[in-house]
């Protein structure tokens, strides 16, 4: 099965200040959505990887996840739940491409991997080594004052 994607753009509210960041959606996303600060995305993504990621309750309904940030003082509609499963399964500037999958059977949703988490990337020792090499030259290049060589370029 094919998933068509499209731009979205997440607009965040802070006081009298917004700040938006385009990124991927499938299509079944609307253009905007707009999220208070007292309803921070990457909490609720905290906490319903912290359901999904829950060994001794495997598969979680949308009903069950609503409660659970209730629970936290967050309420949110059934739609914004489903967004962000949405977003945690596609998005790829969050980079979790969550494997979350829905059991008819269970009736609720669930990680096909038990051991994955949202919170945890996993790295060789090598990869480790090549990432520190590439922090400290470029802390070199931005103490001589030569930001324009940076391996990696800030946006």
């Amino acid at each position: 099965m094919a998933i068509a994607f499209q731009n979205f753009l997440l607009v965040f509210e802070l006081g009298e200040r917004a700040e938006a960041i385009e990124i991927l959606c499938p299509l079944s996303c609307k253009k905007q959505y707009t999220v208070s600060a007292g309803k921070n995305p990457y909490y609720r993504f905290q906490i319903i990887n912290g359901c999904l990621s829950n060994k001794r309750k495997r598969y979680w309904s949308i009903t069950e996840l609503i409660n659970k940030l209730s629970e936290m003082d967050i309420r949110v509609s059934e739609r914004a739940v489903k967004l962000d499963i949405e977003l945690m399964r596609y998005d790829k500037r969050l980079a979790f491409i969550a494997p979350i999958k829905y059991s008819k059977a269970n009736r609720g949703y669930y990680y096909t991997d038990e051991d994955y988490t949202i919170n945890e990337v996993t790295l060789t020792d090598s990869q480790l080594q090549v990432l520190d090499g590439v922090v400290e030259d470029d802390l070199m290049k931005l103490k001589s004052g030569d930001g324009s060589k940076l391996t990696m370029k800030p946006d």
